[in-house]
């Protein structure tokens, strides 16, 4: 089940053909206004010029960034993953030795960086990837939690030269991502 989960998340953020197109230089401007998605188990906010995209296979949620150009044929997006280990005796440590040992074993994937951190007071882990996809290559910044058994994956994926222009906006985003 872990296994298939990080799989299917690389997968599907891998899989999307786009080319290095978009202009390089323009300042990135969001919206000011911002939307809140919510369910009865967490709730997450993101700019309103945002597409917010209802559950694909495997993935609960996509959020895709506006165009920066009539050009621009990828679009930096944000994801929720969500797997459930009831009853499998998952501990948060266990699970990101799991992830860790998996992202290591994928092909195409390059693990740059990973750490303990926190997202509003809920244990995190943060790890940072290279996929190297068809068309390119595209930074993911992952941030993989565990509560009541249930694991939830935050992956934000970005081409890797625009990684810089949008971290700030993916980070925020991030950020906003609350249990209830």
């Amino acid at each position: 089940m872990m296994k298939r989960l990080t799989i299917i998340t690389l997968f599907l953020v891998s899989i999307i053909t786009y080319s290095q197109t978009s202009n390089k230089t323009a300042k990135l401007k969001f919206s000011n206004n911002w939307k809140t998605y919510e369910t009865e188990d967490y709730s997450i906010q993101y700019p309103d010029d945002f597409v917010f995209s209802d559950a694909t296979y495997g993935v609960e949620f996509n959020l895709y960034s506006p165009k920066t150009s009539p050009n621009d044929t990828f679009r930096e997006n944000f994801n929720l993953t969500i797997g459930d280990y009831t009853g499998r005796n998952m501990t948060f440590d266990k699970l990101i030795k799991v992830r860790i040992q998996e992202c290591k074993q994928l092909p195409n994937v390059q693990m740059l960086s990973y750490q303990k951190v926190s997202i509003n007071g809920n244990k995190a882990y943060r790890i940072v990837l290279i996929v190297h996809g068809r068309g390119g290559k595209l930074k993911l910044l992952q941030y993989h939690l565990l509560k009541n058994d249930i694991s939830y994956v935050l992956t934000w994926a970005s081409e890797i030269k625009q990684y810089r222009r949008y971290m700030p906006i993916g980070k925020k985003i991030m950020k906003t991502f609350t249990f209830k």
